[in-house]
Order: structure tokens, then sequence, then C-alpha cells
């Protein structure tokens, strides 16, 4: 079994100074040295397109693409578009790849022909310096057919498993047979619906129980945690597109949508709480708007959420307002401090 394959390593850049040498140092000293590295930066206004053009210097197999700023998903586009491996990677540009995580990505490929191969990473949260926590999410290894992957979407989404881009290799041909792109229109969620769009179209898919992938969360924060005016928006597309996924294939997971929309619906929530650019007196009319429009004040019976949503649901349904501003600032110093 032969695993010296062209991999495509996608590297979208914006702004990235800080973090970016250590990233593509952790891209090019991967022990499968057959890679091209696409370093595609979306109008960068630090250093970063200079530090993508050192590494040109130092490595033939360092590609670079310049445009102006249009977003993440336009530049990956790019480098789907201009990759030329047998497998594809996405890496964010401040997070770093284990040295022999490609290898292992390959080698499960190459050994069960899949079409994706899904392995396990490290969740780094940077709170304070030298004050890390760090979290595993990993699976069993297996090899799923399309249908049963669909069977073990909940359990596999529960796992984080599915969402992100960067625990996982993907067959150039079958994406680009396909015309599978990122939506340019979806600022939170793209990754998910590309997933979506690949998995239902992969004969084989499989897990592997190794690390592959260490992701960086800087301040104790990530996009997930952000304000988003749109958030219901993005969150009913990326409803829509599940749905679709689990009806091609049967699977009911009614369950699983509607205790995720409650969660979603409290992300906002503390995104609005905790966002110091918007004004103390839009935070209660956006409080209002957020339940009514996520139905945050409909009781559910024989749902299962965490005690802090449970009392954060029954403080909205009770219109316990100031309340839940005071626990959402408590919680955002606790993690401030930790």
């Amino acid at each position: 079994m032969s695993t010296n394959v062209l991999v495509s390593l996608i590297l979208p850049i914006y702004n990235s100074e800080e973090h970016l040498a250590q990233t593509i140092d952790s891209v090019l000293n991967q022990s499968h040295k057959e890679i091209e590295v696409l370093l595609i930066d979306d109008g960068s206004i630090d250093k970063s397109l200079d530090i993508c053009k050192h590494y040109k210097t130092l490595d033939n197999r360092v590609r670079i693409f310049a445009k102006e700023n249009q977003g993440v998903s336009v530049a990956r586009n790019i480098g789907l578009k201009a990759a030329s491996g047998k497998y594809i990677r996405f890496i964010d540009s401040d997070d770093i790849l284990p040295k022999h995580s490609t290898s292992k990505l390959v080698e499960a490929a190459e050994k069960h022909n899949s079409q994706i191969v899904i392995g396990g990473y490290e969740e780094n949260i940077c709170y304070k310096k030298d004050n890390n926590r760090i979290k595993r999410f990993l699976e069993n290894e297996n090899v799923f057919s399309t249908e049963d992957f669909a069977s073990n979407y909940v359990m596999l989404k529960k796992k984080k498993m599915i969402n992100a881009l960067w625990n996982k290799l993907y067959c150039c041909r079958l994406i680009k047979e396909n015309n599978i792109l990122f939506d340019s229109d979806l600022t939170l969620g793209e990754d998910l619906i590309f997933n979506l769009s690949v998995l239902r179209r992969s004969k084989k898919i499989n897990t592997i129980e190794d690390v592959v992938y260490i992701y960086f969360i800087r301040n104790g924060f990530s996009l997930s945690q952000k304000y988003y005016s749109n958030r219901y928006y993005i969150y009913r597309r990326l409803q829509e597109a599940e749905k679709e996924y689990a009806e091609e294939f049967d699977v009911d997971i009614k369950e699983y949508l509607i205790t995720n929309k409650m969660n979603e619906g409290i992300y906002q929530i503390e995104s609005i709480m905790q966002n110091k650019k918007i004004p103390n007196q839009d935070k209660r009319r956006l409080l209002f708007q957020t339940k009514n429009e996520w139905g945050l004040h409909v009781q559910y019976k024989n749902y299962e959420f965490s005690r802090y949503n449970s009392i954060i649901l029954l403080l909205l349904r009770l219109n316990q307002f100031y309340v839940i501003t005071i626990i959402c600032k408590l919680k955002g110093i606790y993690k401030a401090l930790i």
C-alpha cells in the first residue's frame, strides 16, 4: 500500500502575523512530505503576506494566492480550485498540525479507500499566558458506509466530530467532480454545510483515534461565541441543511434539532450580554427579540439541557432579564479569571 500521494493543505489567512509562522512551520514539518501548501492571503493589512513570501523562498512546496478581503469562504474556494493533490486538508492560520497527522489520515484513506477520514483533535483554550485548558475530542476507529454514518450522525455530532474542517482529510476528486464549494454568504457555519455536501456523496467514511489537529481558542473566546445580528438566519440555514441530510437517509434527528436550537439561542443571549459595543438600553430589547425569535419561551418537557441552560431558559420564561444579566456577567468574569 503506497501512501506517497500528494496532499493539498489549504490555509486561508487574514491578519494572522502573531501565530502564522508557528502554523506554517507545523505544516511544512509534516512527516508526510508529499504536500503542497496553498497560502491564501485574504487582504491582510499586517505582515501576514510578508511571512508567506518568506516561506515561499524557503520551500518550493509553498504556493501563495493574494486577494482583496472577501472572507474565509472565498479564500477556501480559491484553494479548492487550485488544489492538485489527491487529498485536501484545511488549516486555520493560528493552529498547529501534529507532525504525523497527515500521514495517519492518508494511511487510513488509502487502506479503506475512504472519501473522508475524520480524526481526533485537541482544543487548547488560552485564557491567560501560561494558563491553558486542554480538551481532547476522540472517536473510536471505524469505517462507515454513507447510510451507517447518517445513522450515527447525532452521536458523532455530540462528540464534536462533524462540524469542523480541520480534523478531516477529503478526497479532492469527489469535491471537484461534484463542484462542492463554500457558501460565501455565510459568516458562520459554512463548514458544516460543506461537510454535509461531502458526506452525502461519500461511499466510505472512516474515523481514527489519533489527534490530527490542535485547535486554539485565544483569550477563552471562539467565533461561535461572537455576537452575530443575523445568527437566527444562520441557524435556520444550518437547521434546514441538517434536516435535508437526515431526511435523505431517513434518520430521526428531531430531538437533537430542538435541543440544538435552545443551546444556540442561549449562545446568542450570552453574546448579547457580553458584547461591550451594544448599549445597555439596547440589550433588553435584543433579549426580548431573541427570546421570541428563537422560541426560548416555550417549555419543552423530557428534553435534556445542561443545568446552566435550564436555569437560563427558566429565567427567560419568567422575564427575569436582570438576573440573566448578572449571571452572564459572572460567567464572563469567571472565564477571565481562570
